[in-house]
């Protein structure tokens, strides 16, 4: 998605991504009269990562930011920061704190129970596309293995659909798999109700939608192992 707007200099880094997306939309809705949610979008990547005793360890992600948020926060750390590097790694810092406090928007779950997310073992925030696009990742190693006889489920979402999170299509979740099992993943899409629909299309920018309405439109991703 490209969005054509005009990207008004940001006085300094911002703290969190939320913060940052609100600061960037507020340029987005000086030319739009587009009220409803979501107001930024991210294009997900994930793989899963499956040892040979047939157990689920690591779940790796891909985060592209959209151009609009990518353009400001860009323009913001050449600004701020000497050193463009150390710059993107401060910033990145500042997601992946903010991201903890709201379970990395991810949630994992088996037929039994929700699997602990637990602190990335690894992430970078960089660019791609000639530093036009901000990508973050994210590596999760799980505290406790889950056995992949169990079908999982992984979902991606900010709980008040302000960003929307998707798989452009299932060629975007990949499974590295060193056991004998086959693993299929589908990928399903959220299935919010007309009321559910409007609701978010009311909302404007400065609204915050109920707690659990990303839920809603939110894709779930299956993964069943034979």
């Amino acid at each position: 998605m490209v969005l054509k707007i005009s990207i008004p200099k940001p006085q300094s880094a911002y703290s969190n991504l939320k913060a940052v997306l609100v600061g960037a939309l507020l340029a987005f809705f000086a030319v739009s009269h587009a009220s409803a949610h979501p107001h930024a979008w991210v294009s997900l990547s994930t793989e899963f990562i499956i040892n040979d005793e047939a157990q689920l360890t690591e779940i790796r992600q891909r985060w592209l930011f959209d151009d609009m948020y990518s353009a400001l926060t860009i323009d913001g750390i050449y600004q701020e920061y000497p050193d463009f590097q150390a710059g993107l790694d401060t910033h990145g810092e500042s997601i992946v704190t903010y991201l903890a406090s709201v379970n990395y928007y991810s949630n994992l779950q088996t037929t039994k129970n929700l699997v602990e997310i637990p602190k990335p073992s690894h992430w970078l925030l960089t660019t791609v596309n000639d530093r036009q696009q901000l990508v973050l990742e994210l590596h999760f190693t799980l505290s406790k293995p889950v056995d992949i006889s169990d079908p999982f489920q992984w979902r991606v979402f900010d709980p008040t659909y302000y960003v929307s999170m998707e798989h452009e299509t299932i060629e975007y979740v990949t499974i590295s798999n060193d056991s004998t099992s086959e693993c299929q993943p589908e990928l399903l899409q959220g299935d919010p109700s007309e009321e559910q629909i409007r609701y978010a299309a009311s909302l404007d920018k400065s609204q915050q939608a109920e707690n659990g309405l990303g839920k809603y439109f939110a894709q779930t991703v299956t993964v069943a192992c034979f």
